[in-house]
């Protein structure tokens, strides 16, 4: 819980927190997956995207599709297959495994954990073309943004309530036209902007279809 959904630990923290997250996947890859139920595999898919390990995040949400959900996409909490994915065989339907699925999801398109904003943080390399449109970030901000040919070249930050913005910037070294508000540029790696409600941040990246 202190890796995630807490985000006590992260991989944006002191070389400690980083050992102890490493410390904590190699001890629970060790430990095996017999004792999980379906729930766990979309948690630790969250938890993977949260520390930026996308292939781990494939690995558990297709673990989870292919062994935890039946025809009618309801969540089935053992491995009622008998895929030897978990020593539970039982099949309660719950609700958190598809709600948690569908968070890991959304982890790996946006993150907005410590007052930053982060976009495409854990996208697979196979994404190369991906977009999303409204997702509600922390500090009442709605983000829509598109990457092509694995690259992120537009993104557009909308505030429901007056805040400061904190973008990790998603555009790399790509030269970016901004509509709306102006950010202030924090060395290489953020952008801050202070917002009204109502107003609005935009960045294109230019010659993006070149």
């Amino acid at each position: 819980m202190a890796i995630y959904p807490l985000g006590f630990l992260n991989v944006e923290g002191s070389d400690r927190d980083k050992q102890i997250i490493r410390e904590s996947l190699l001890q629970i890859d060790q430990l095996g997956t017999g004792y999980w139920c379906g729930y766990s595999f979309t948690w630790m898919a969250c938890l993977a995207a949260r520390i930026g390990e996308s292939g781990r995040v494939l690995s558990m949400l297709d673990l989870y599709l292919r062994g935890f959900i039946s025809r009618n996409g309801f969540h089935l909490n053992g491995d009622y297959k008998n895929l030897g994915l978990s020593r539970f065989k039982y099949r309660p339907f719950t609700l958190e495994g598809n709600f948690a699925a569908a968070q890991a999801v959304h982890e790996m398109l946006l993150q907005s954990w410590g007052g930053t904003i982060r976009i495409f943080p854990t996208v697979v390399e196979d994404w190369q073309d991906v977009a999303f449109s409204g997702l509600r970030a922390e500090g009442a901000f709605l983000v829509s943004a598109q990457r092509e040919n694995g690259c992120t070249v537009r993104v557009r930050i909308e505030t429901e309530r007056d805040n400061l913005l904190k973008l990790k910037n998603p555009f790399g070294r790509c030269p970016v036209r901004w509509s709306g508000k102006e950010p202030e540029k924090l060395g290489n790696d953020c952008y801050r902007c202070r917002l009204n409600a109502g107003e609005y941040l935009e960045g294109e990246v230019l010659n993006s279809s070149a």
